[in-house]
């Protein structure tokens, strides 16, 4: 092997070695099923608001999206970041956490 082609192998060896280890430490894959959701909301604090007086005794809850809610059939949905991964969660009108996607 003369000099010059050893150079090149180790040139190519080391590369394919960055490549490896570059490719190797990836995000991991987030879960697309609905998921069923354990636990519920964190309650807001609610003593310096002045809701309306059929809310007064109601819980707020916060369900943490950062995307505007849609709504149909008794069921919110959005988004929100949860460990850098968009979460979807679907909550109902009584603050009951459904699914998360």
């Amino acid at each position: 092997m003369t000099p010059r082609r050893g150079r090149s192998s180790l040139a190519l060896a080391a590369v394919a070695a960055l490549l490896v280890t570059g490719c190797g430490a990836s995000e991991p894959e987030p879960v697309r099923d609905p998921y069923p959701v354990d636990g519920s909301l964190p309650v807001v604090d609610t003593s310096g608001l002045q809701l309306p007086t059929p809310f007064e005794e109601l819980e707020v809850v916060d369900p943490g999206w950062t995307s505007t809610p849609q709504y149909a059939d008794g069921v919110y949905l959005a988004a929100g970041e949860r460990d850098g991964v968009l979460e979807f969660t679907a909550v109902d009108v009584y603050g009951d956490v459904l699914w998360a996607a």
